[in-house]
């Protein structure tokens, strides 16, 4: 990793994966806004991003590029059916820890109908010429933390 003229590493927004590859919240929103379009939705708002369908809220995506997300779960809640975290897979072992020790916090993802994403996860969906509309909620969970199922993880 480069380091910034100062000795300190660069912000965490321009970083790059394991892999890697740039991603920053800049990045990964206008992926998701992408998608929103090929799939049929309206995007709207900047961070969250919502996708609409006849006005009405479907899916909300809140990209963050750290673990800290209490605000977003145990907050006041915004309408949408389905609710997504999307931050870096380097903090999704982070995440992972602080649903399991957190009941309360493990309860709201749940209840609020949360589920996190990582931003390669994101990526490969942007990519996948394959993925349809009907495909497109399924693939949202193709990538969980941990290699455990995001339900289940939160139903201990």
């Amino acid at each position: 990793m480069v380091e910034h003229a100062t000795g300190a590493h660069p912000p965490i927004a321009d970083r790059t994966d394991g892999d890697g590859a740039h991603w920053s919240a800049e990045s990964l929103l206008g992926e998701l806004r992408a998608l929103a379009v090929r799939h049929g939705y309206t995007a709207a708002g900047a961070n969250p991003l919502e996708w609409r369908e006849d006005e009405q809220v479907v899916y909300l995506f809140a990209v963050i590029t750290s673990a800290v997300f209490n605000r977003y779960v145990l907050g006041p809640q915004l309408a949408a059916r389905k609710r997504f975290l999307v931050l870096p897979g380097g903090r999704a072992g982070l995440a992972a820890f602080k649903l399991r020790r957190d009941p309360r916090l493990r309860a709201a993802m749940f209840a609020n109908h949360w589920v996190i994403l990582k931003f390669r996860h994101v990526r490969r969906m942007a990519d996948d010429t394959q993925l349809t509309r009907t495909t497109l909620e399924p693939a949202f969970y193709a990538d969980p933390l941990e290699e455990t199922k995001q339900l289940s993880l939160m139903s201990e």
